[in-house]
């Protein structure tokens, strides 16, 4: 049996929690569970609950010092796993060489030049659009010229072989009509469907 002392520095290593787990066998009053005093008192000459409150403390010493060895070996992989990413990683800061920075710089340009940030209206719903995304549509030889015929008909309307066309869009050619169309627009056309945003639609 554990001395007076020696209990009182038992529970000092528990919580009130873990000295519940180790007597969870004990019957103990709903006083007794309270406090940790009355736990205290209750047990003080009851030698069977200083066995089980002394493995207690040694299970959780040992539990402990397995959390310790575990998070050691955490961080030891942690590092190893680092250093692999380190030595993996053979050409990083190194020189990219003349000729790597010429190619990037002429690249940034031809992406970022009047040109290719040139923009143009579409000829069906009069959005501006990139250029370079846009295709050309012949409104002369069209053959859906229907589904752009105007919805709503006004005398004002100024319409181009009976569609109604953004006319900032469209450019003369040999006796042609050609209009520059947006990606969504020229799939619509092609599926033979009026483009929501259409001028035709009457948007």
């Amino acid at each position: 049996m554990l001395m007076e002392t020696q209990l009182s520095h038992v529970f000092c290593q528990l919580t009130k929690s873990e000295i519940k787990v180790a007597l969870h066998s004990v019957w103990l009053s709903r006083h007794e569970n309270r406090t940790r005093q009355a736990l205290f008192e209750a047990v003080h000459y009851h030698e069977p609950s200083h066995e089980m409150l002394t493995a207690a403390i040694v299970q959780k010493k040992c539990k402990i010092k397995e959390d310790e060895k575990a998070a050691i070996k955490h961080v030891r992989l942690d590092q190893q796993n680092m250093q692999v990413d380190l030595s993996a990683e053979e050409d990083y800061m190194k020189d990219i060489g003349n000729e790597t920075w010429k190619s990037c710089v002429e690249e940034f340009i031809d992406h970022t030049s009047n040109n290719a940030m040139c923009q143009s209206a579409c000829a069906v719903c009069g959005g501006e659009f990139f250029s370079h995304e846009m295709v050309q549509v012949n409104f002369t030889t069209f053959q859906s010229d229907h589904i752009l015929r105007p919805s709503t008909p006004h005398p004002c309307q100024q319409l181009v072989n009976g569609m109604l066309l953004y006319t900032l869009g469209l450019m003369y050619r040999n006796d042609h009509i050609i209009g520059c169309v947006c990606t969504t627009c020229q799939m619509l056309l092609e599926m033979g469907k009026t483009p929501p945003c259409s001028l035709s639609n009457g948007l």
